[in-house]
């Protein structure tokens, strides 16, 4: 806090718990580039409570009511989940030639763990069978 004046600067009330402020710098340009972020996303804020509010004058229904990030269900964990899986597989590119829209490759570890996931499905198919014929 070198290039601060004697006393401090607008808002700094040393609550920095994680040490985020000092991470990028303690000097007046990660300072100012901390408030040019800061001020971004505040706009992005304004815009996104702004279309809820174009999207309940539109459709004459709380924003609430539409959306399943406001009401408790596994929609989203599931879909949150088959990206992951997805994402730890695959990898999504655009090709260069317009033959398709989208490409779908395995990335670096994808094709190992797509063999495993097979390998541990039939052990416990196998299992499982196994159970029902002692039975």
């Amino acid at each position: 806090m070198a290039n601060v004046w004697k006393c401090g600067v607008a808002g700094d009330y040393n609550f920095d718990p994680l040490g985020l402020y000092n991470s990028i710098g303690d000097d007046a340009v990660a300072r100012k580039g901390l408030r040019e972020v800061e001020v971004s996303h505040g706009r992005s804020a304004m815009l996104g409570i702004t279309a809820f509010v174009i999207w309940e004058k539109l459709t004459g229904h709380a924003i609430v009511e539409n959306s399943m990030f406001f009401h408790p269900n596994l929609l989203l964990p599931f879909l949150t989940a088959a990206y992951i899986a997805f994402t730890t597989i695959y990898e999504v590119s655009i090709p260069a030639e317009n033959s398709k829209l989208l490409q779908f490759d395995y990335t670096s570890e994808g094709e190992m763990k797509v063999e495993n996931l097979k390998k541990s499905v039939g052990k416990t198919i196998t299992k499982i069978s196994n159970i029902g014929k002692k039975n």
